[in-house]
């Protein structure tokens, strides 16, 4: 199984969001002993860093950055991945990066690994979209 991870799973473990800390901890240890294929689209270490930096935490995205290059296979957004994304965000009225994700996903053919309902509402048609505790769900 091939997924790609988004930005608010690392999140959970960053912040220890109490939670999802256990669905999304499983989840990358899985990847980590390569029970699963983990990727990550490069916007993730933008989104991470930004996300911690907002709230003070500069020195745990530093961290959080090295972790995921570190876990993950880190996928660049080129031009075919950027030509999709403007489509499916326009066709979609999703945000520019989360239509990076979604288009990362289908390009790589692996399930996005996400808890935002809006991603999963509105592009479960044409992407497979899961939580963490879905994927862990399917694995067993």
């Amino acid at each position: 199984m091939r997924v790609l991870v988004d930005t608010n799973i690392f999140l959970n473990i960053a912040r220890e969001e109490k939670e999802f800390l256990d669905g999304s901890e499983e989840l990358l240890k899985r990847i980590t002993r390569g029970k699963i294929e983990g990727l990550a689209s490069c916007v993730v270490l933008m989104e991470i860093k930004w996300a911690l930096h907002e709230k003070g935490e500069l020195a745990k995205a530093d961290k959080a950055v090295s972790l995921i290059e570190e876990l993950v296979r880190i996928v660049s957004v080129d031009k075919e991945i950027a030509k999709e994304a403007i489509e499916i965000k326009i066709r979609k009225k999703l945000e520019l990066l989360d239509s990076i994700h979604v288009t990362t996903a289908i390009v790589q053919d692996a399930i996005l690994v996400t808890r935002d309902d809006d991603i999963k509402k509105k592009c479960e048609d044409i992407a497979t979209i899961r939580t963490p505790e879905e994927v862990l769900e399917e694995k067993e």
